[in-house]
């Protein structure tokens, strides 16, 4: 999937519980549609070394949308 990053922009989340005393998260969004497209998360861990920070980075690579069956079953565990 090609992105335009030019049309696309990173929204910083905000009001998450979290244990890190560093723990930072952004969304790539599209200006067109705001549909999310990747996220990026900036945290301290216990395992690192003091001020030392790791990074997760995640994006979509396709977007295959789900069957009625499939929604169904998504609204199902949820509500089960």
């Amino acid at each position: 999937m090609d992105f335009d990053l030019n049309n696309m922009y990173w929204d910083r989340l905000h009001g998450y519980v979290t244990e890190l005393r560093v723990d930072s998260r952004w969304v790539l969004r599209g200006n067109d549609d705001d549909k999310s497209y990747g996220s990026l998360r900036i945290a301290s861990h216990p395992d690192l070394p003091p001020g030392q920070l790791r990074a997760y980075f995640t994006y979509v690579t396709s977007i295959i949308p789900k069957t009625k069956e499939e929604k169904l079953k998504t609204i199902r565990s949820v509500f089960n």
